[in-house]
């Protein structure tokens, strides 16, 4: 073989091809074994011989190298060596004047160009052409005369069967190369499916949590506003101050869902750059805590932030992620409990932290906390929790 490196479809191929050729090498020979005793002189009983002894050969080769055939191993060049030895003893011992013996050269050399290299095949070739010259030598079969012309032709027949053998190799090489080719395609097409239909999900989730999330605050924003143009007149001014308040937080509630819908939507285009400036740690810290002390006055707060503590980075986004994390953290955990704001400064930056002493997450969902629009628990867990993930 050319590429001892061939694929595993081209291997269990070749081992067909070899385990056939052999069993229909044997089935001949042990038919003429049986015939040419019927048919020819008592002479000939050694050319039956020779016959039955390579369909035993061939037999053998078909169960065992035709199954274990490996490029370029010695048992085949075994097989091969053992065929060129019986077509030389044919050759040598046959009474036929003039006989056609020196024609099952072309059996070692066919097998030969279909499973050995090239360097091997030559070597194979060149042994039987010199075992057939030697053995007409020998033997009264044939006269060298007669052995020049099919040694030609042999030589013809081998470099023939070769060039078209390497060429189907290669051939069989590159469709397997395509059909893997194609299988990883198929691979990644499934998977980009997968990943399109996990998309398509989570779209359809967001949407839904979406409409449920911007349905209350409009409701209250809604219904505040009924309540003050219809009740005017009646309600004093520390109602009217609790109604603007009330529409304010409703109405900041709705701003942020449509931030993070805005933020996503240039997220997925590529288009959302952060504008990364020294930011004032404890000033953030502090700023985050007194914007959502509504939220968390059920909750001791404290923020423990080295002054003077600074960082690069976008100051609006380090503001949500501070928010976000306090909000979840008065969602999530019992009244009472303590939730701390600290940082601590790092060889290659500031480590920010929101730390509570809540249930926290399962550990089973933890890898889930980037996943868009993902949420934890289940439905009846989230029931009366505001967010979309």
């Amino acid at each position: 073989m050319t590429d001892r490196r061939s694929p595993a479809a081209l291997l269990v191929f070749r081992r067909r091809i070899l385990s056939v050729v052999a069993t229909t090498l044997a089935v001949g020979m042990g038919t003429l074994a049986v015939v040419v005793p019927l048919v020819a002189p008592a002479g000939t009983i050694v050319d039956a011989v020779v016959l039955a002894v390579a369909a035993t050969v061939h037999l053998t080769a078909a169960r065992t190298v035709g199954r274990r055939w490996e490029p370029g191993g010695a048992v085949c060049a075994a097989y091969l060596t053992t065929v060129v030895a019986l077509f030389a003893t044919g050759v040598a011992l046959s009474s036929v004047p003039e006989s056609d013996a020196f024609w099952f050269v072309l059996v070692p050399l066919g097998l030969s160009a279909m499973n050995m290299s090239r360097r091997a095949h030559a070597a194979v070739t060149a042994m039987a052409l010199v075992a057939g010259w030697v053995a007409a030598g020998i033997g009264p079969g044939l006269v060298p005369s007669l052995v020049f012309p099919r040694s030609v032709a042999a030589t013809i027949f081998a470099v023939t069967l070769w060039a078209l053998n390497h060429r189907l190799e290669l051939a069989l090489i590159e469709v397997e190369r395509a059909r893997a080719t194609l299988e990883q395609r198929n691979d990644e097409l499934a998977g980009v499916n997968a990943r399109l239909e996990q998309v398509d999900r989570a779209r359809e989730s967001f949407v839904a949590t979406v409409a449920h999330e911007l349905r209350t605050p409009l409701t209250v924003v809604v219904g505040t506003t009924d309540t003050i143009r219809t009740h005017w007149d009646r309600l004093d001014g520390d109602a009217h101050r609790d109604l603007v308040d009330l529409i304010g937080r409703n109405a900041s509630a709705i701003e942020g869902i449509v931030s993070t819908m805005l933020d996503l939507a240039r997220i997925e285009r590529g288009g959302f750059e952060p504008d990364e400036q020294p930011v004032d740690i404890v000033e953030l810290a502090t700023a985050s805590v007194a914007r959502l002390l509504p939220v968390l006055a059920q909750h001791p707060v404290t923020v423990t932030v080295p002054a003077g503590t600074r960082a690069l980075g976008d100051a609006a986004l380090l503001e949500r992620v501070v928010d976000n994390l306090l909000t979840n953290t008065a969602r999530h955990t019992p009244p009472g409990t303590p939730v701390e704001v600290c940082a601590t400064v790092e060889d290659d930056g500031v480590r920010l932290a929101v730390v509570d002493e809540g249930p926290g997450i399962a550990a089973p969902e933890l890898a889930r906390l980037g996943e868009a629009f993902y949420r934890p628990g289940t439905a009846e867990d989230r029931r009366g929790q505001a967010g979309v993930g």
